[in-house]
């Protein structure tokens, strides 16, 4: 029986995924996320596994096709190597293991450029990051530390791990395993900012409801091509290993509440990411899963109270996450979880 090349993609997903270099999903199609994981997969082997793979059905497309995403047009605005700087000397392990999304909390790049870039930054020495992602193609992408390197971000105030464990070593700290990108963004609306009329509702991960700046198409098409740029040079880091700040730093940081997480990491790796961020956007939202889930909480009133914080605490308990009272990505990942059980 003659093999389709769609069965032989397939046959190959389900081998690249046994290999740890999934997940991917087994439908045949050999589209970049499946390009990316068979050339980590081909670069952990032999060197001449991609010739051997192109004999065996010609599943592997040209090597124009399969080259690491070329690198947007940078800002270059690097932190220099050297003592007394925010930047640190490689990765632990050789790579970084996520990526960690901020705002800046400032209207434009150059705001941020000025606290964090360069080698007379404000906070030398201090904090820093990879990129920082303005809000317009004409302001372009800042990069401030190569990927080589580490930036000194998300260590301040963190608590949990990037798989939402929580944190036993400052060798499991952000800064330390994340590349760090900060966009420009306000933040929420508050004394001395007004909220203008697309701003959108996003509580607060222990409930206050906040109303955050949305960030724009140009910026979000920006962030897609970074991420791009980035994991064709670190394949290993996937839709679930991207956190906000305030998912490591829950109680102390509420970036980036309101993220176009979907848009984003759709847009990077081409493929479908579960929606573990909208349905719980609001209380009402976290509440009425949480009842469909069996907690007790009384009525869905979209009033974050003592029975809501308990019933959070309940489910965090049962899940085996830390029990912070906070509603992060990994307790909107583990309700999706369990609600499809």
């Amino acid at each position: 029986m003659r093999v389709s090349k769609r069965e032989s993609v397939a046959a190959l997903q389900k081998v690249v995924n046994k290999a740890g270099f999934g997940p991917l999903v087994v439908d045949g199609d050999y589209g970049p996320a499946t390009s990316r994981a068979v050339l980590a997969f081909a670069q952990s082997l032999e060197s001449d596994f991609v010739t051997t793979i192109r004999k065996l059905g010609e599943l592997v497309p040209d090597q124009a096709e399969v080259e690491a995403i070329p690198a947007p047009a940078f800002n270059d605005h690097l932190i220099p190597l050297k003592k007394g700087q925010a930047v640190s000397r490689g990765w632990k392990d050789n790579n970084p293991i996520g990526i960690t999304w901020h705002w800046t909390a400032g209207w434009d790049i150059t705001s941020c450029r000025r606290v964090l870039g360069g080698a007379k930054a404000l906070r030398k020495g201090k904090a820093s990051a990879h990129f920082c992602v303005g809000r317009s193609r004409e302001a372009g992408i800042d990069r401030y530390v190569t990927l080589e390197n580490r930036s000194w971000h998300c260590g301040k105030g963190q608590t949990l791990q990037v798989d939402g464990s929580e944190l036993t070593s400052a060798d499991q700290k952000g800064a330390r395993t994340t590349v760090g990108i900060e966009t420009v963004n306000i933040g929420y609306a508050r004394r001395g900012v007004d909220a203008e009329n697309d701003w959108i509702r996003y509580d607060s991960p222990n409930g206050p409801p906040l109303v955050v700046q949305p960030w724009t198409d140009e910026q979000i098409e920006m962030m897609v091509e970074l991420g791009q740029y980035i994991v064709a040079r670190f394949p290993h880091i996937r839709p679930e290993h991207h956190q906000g700040h305030a998912d490591l730093c829950p109680g102390y940081k509420l970036d980036v509440l309101g993220f176009p997480w979907l848009r984003v990491l759709e847009g990077i790796y081409d493929e479908k990411v579960e929606d573990v961020w909208t349905p719980f956007a609001t209380i009402e939202g976290r509440q009425e899963a949480l009842t469909n889930l069996g907690y007790k909480l009384g009525k869905v009133d979209g009033v974050w109270g003592r029975l809501s914080a308990a019933a959070l605490s309940d489910f965090q308990g049962d899940q085996g996450l830390p029990d912070n009272g906070m509603w992060t990505t990994f307790v909107g990942r583990a309700v999706c979880q369990a609600l499809a059980e």
